[in-house]
């Protein structure tokens, strides 16, 4: 409203309210000494409730709003030489969060809705009706705007908590990913300075000696900072308080905090305010985690529980990584020993294989020599020998299987015709105890992925075991075949199994009848073997017995029967006979280092064929660029640094050695090694020990196959 007397307006200065006086503080703004008169009157008279301080032209206004604190700003909107808009627009400038009321004599309907777009708390007409219901209008909108400032502060705590929530995820995600500690430490440090919006941030780890605290990472400060020694009188500051109390610290003003005595460190930075939390492991501490504010700032709990949380995501990477080094190291370990027993067994094997090989082999050779009276020692030596070679077979066997160097080999294999094979071997054995050994095959011949050498061993210890515990009547398996898998079910009429001991039929080392009473020799290691085996090939087995009876044993292996014909390069074996001394014989070349096994293989090869010998690789090269030889025996480990392998590959450069057989004749006769050798390039493989007629089948095999293995 203009005001005609505007020349005796005398402007109000600010009143000076008492120490006690908690009244609104209303700056009014208006031009119209009357209207500023009812206003006061109506407000500090009639409801008491306000003090007021009046502005009549715009350099007043002005100059109370810089000088005062007020509660409301109460303008006319019609001004002299300016409205009531350009009022609310430097007072938004001031204070946006300042509430503003307009009370004018113009009841424009425009002017209120453009008001209310502008953010007026409300519209007060200059009518005495309407000037009675201003108290309550001024209320209400102080009311108005202070509940829209909480629900600002809200949505912008709800706003910085979702933010905060979202950086902690982040990095979880990121340290679970396996970001690495440095990398995260870094990233750590940034996140709390920028997401607390904070100049500064630190990150500090103990050391080994436990009594200082290296900064890892850092926001704004410098990395290079010495380590903190807690040991130190006058490092009492909030890292050391919260080390002590266990407990996050939150720190308005360093200055006046009588907690805090030497913190020059942080003096230097100009630093008022800041947080410290632990970064906690399960059972200690590993370090801090602070954020510094050079204004003073008041912290709240949700930005404690955000540096909690970014300090608890670095605690379990930091154990996490700490068990990953421990794991790795223990892996190591583990792998290591494994290297080192498979290695033992490895070397062991081929020490024994190789003298029993000479046992054996000599054993074989004198029974057809010496005097018939002396015959019978030499087939209990031979017989010695074999026992012993199968009392090493389970030791080894078990003993790799405990390492986890065990592997299946699998591979495509007529499985009825390895059976058959297998069981001819066995027969003598139930024939010198007049055994009764049978064997019936149910289905069609079927091709099937599996370990031979896995099957070998299930036969022959099934098997053989039935032989070794029945002293009359009969042993049968029967071979089952189908879309399923393989069944083996081996069952004699021995002596049977009694109910107590069935539960340890399978534990290593025992038997039923133990020490210097026992009827049967053995190591108890046969049964313990053969169900580690099945396991391996995910089957099973199961055993049935009575006592006096017999036992029934039935294995299952439920591995993936091929859809294929019977295998066609598989041969059975050639019958074995020796080539009388004739003219145009064929040549063999052997590589051995050791003379007695030399000795030996002339013994066993040389009625037949014309033999070579070569106890070097040198030697054994030259004898293959001089001569053309039909097939060679190779030794793997020649005492030096190249192998059989080596020697191999060597030969096949040869022109005309490129398609002759090479048989691998070795002590290395582990599970698995029949597979590598055949692998790397050789036609066969036969294991020490061997005997006359197994050598001569292999080599017959070589010899009546075209390239390929055998």
């Amino acid at each position: 409203m203009t005001n005609p007397d505007n020349s005796n307006a005398v402007s109000q200065q600010p009143s000076t309210p008492e120490a006690s006086d908690d009244r609104l503080h209303i700056l009014y703004v208006d031009d119209s000494k009357f209207d500023r008169e009812l206003v006061r009157h109506v407000l500090e008279r009639e409801h008491g409730g306000f003090r007021i301080t009046e502005a009549a032209s715009q350099q007043e206004f002005e100059t109370r709003l810089q000088d005062g604190t007020y509660d409301l700003v109460l303008t006319d909107f019609n001004i002299l030489g300016f409205e009531g808009f350009h009022v609310l627009d430097q007072v938004r400038a001031f204070d946006p969060h300042l509430p503003v009321v307009i009370v004018t004599g113009t009841g424009s309907e425009e002017v209120a809705v453009e008001a209310m777009k502008r953010g007026v708390g409300d519209y007060v007409i200059k009518t005495p009706k309407h000037i009675q219901r201003l108290p309550n209008t001024i209320l209400s909108a102080i009311e108005k705007k202070r509940l829209q400032q909480e629900r600002m502060i809200a949505i912008s705590e709800l706003q910085a908590r979702a933010r905060q929530q979202a950086v902690v995820a982040e990095l979880g995600q990121r340290a679970l990913a396996g970001l690495d500690l440095i990398t995260l430490e870094s990233e750590a440090a940034i996140l709390v300075a920028e997401t607390l919006k904070i100049p500064f941030s630190e990150v500090l780890l103990f050391h080994e000696d436990g009594l200082t605290l290296n900064r890892r990472a850092s926001y704004g400060m410098d990395r290079r900072d010495p380590a903190l020694d807690l040991r130190s009188d006058g490092l009492a500051h909030q890292i050391q308080l919260a080390l002590s109390l266990k407990e996050p610290i939150m720190v308005e003003d360093l200055a006046h905090d009588d907690r805090f005595l030497n913190i020059t460190r942080l003096h230097n930075l100009d630093i008022t305010s800041g947080m410290s939390v632990l970064i906690q492991g399960t059972n200690q501490p590993f370090g801090i985690l602070c954020g510094y504010a050079v204004e003073t700032t008041t912290f709240i709990q949700d930005d404690i529980n955000f540096l909690l949380a970014v300090a608890n995501v670095m605690a379990s990477a930091i154990e996490r990584k700490a068990f990953e080094k421990q794991v790795i190291e223990a892996r190591d370990k583990a792998e290591e020993m494994s290297r080192l027993k498979t290695s033992f067994l490895t070397n062991m094997s081929h020490e024994i294989r190789t003298p029993l090989t000479g046992i054996i082999g000599f054993a074989s050779i004198l029974s057809n020599e010496v005097p018939v009276e002396f015959r019978e020692l030499t087939h209990i030596i031979e017989q010695s020998g074999q026992r012993l070679l199968t009392t090493l077979n389970s030791i080894l066997d078990l003993s790799m299987l405990e390492a986890g160097s065990l592997r299946l080999n699998c591979r495509p294999l007529q499985v009825q015709e390895e059976i058959t094979e297998k069981l001819q071997l066995l027969r003598p054995l139930a024939e010198q105890k007049g055994l009764l050994l049978s064997v019936e095959m149910r289905g069609a011949e079927r091709v099937m992925e599996i370990d031979p050498t896995f099957l070998d061993r299930i036969i022959n210890n099934l098997v053989g075991n039935a032989i070794k515990f029945t002293e009359q009547g009969h042993i049968s398996l029967t071979v089952q075949t189908d879309d399923q898998g393989l069944e083996l079910r081996v069952e004699d009429t021995g002596v049977g199994i009694s109910p107590s001991f069935l539960p340890h039929l399978f534990d290593a080392f025992k038997q039923e009848q133990m020490g210097l009473t026992r009827s049967h020799e053995g190591t108890g290691l046969g049964l313990t073997v053969t169900k580690r085996l099945v396991d391996l090939m995910g089957g099973s087995i199961v055993a049935e017995s009575a006592k006096g009876q017999g036992s029934v044993f039935t294995v299952w292996i439920p591995q993936p029967i091929l859809d294929l014909e019977p295998l066609a390069e598989q041969r059975p074996l050639v019958p074995f006979t020796i080539v009388a001394s004739q003219g145009n014989r064929q040549r063999l070349l052997v590589v051995e280092d050791n003379p007695e096994m030399l000795l030996l293989v002339r013994h066993f090869l040389g009625e037949a064929y014309d033999v070579a010998t070569a106890e070097d690789e040198e030697t054994a090269l030259a004898h293959a660029r001089q001569h053309d030889f039909d097939a060679v025996l190779m030794d793997i480990n020649l005492g030096r640094e190249r192998t059989g392998v080596d020697v191999l590959r060597d030969l096949r450069t040869i022109p005309g050695y490129e398609a002759v057989p090479v048989a691998a004749v070795t002590a290395y006769a582990l599970p698995g090694d029949r597979e590598y050798f055949l692998r790397v390039g050789f036609n066969t493989h036969v294991g020490k020990p061997f005997t006359k007629k197994l050598l001569h089948e292999a080599v017959l095999l070589m010899l009546s196959t075209e390239q390929g293995q055998v």
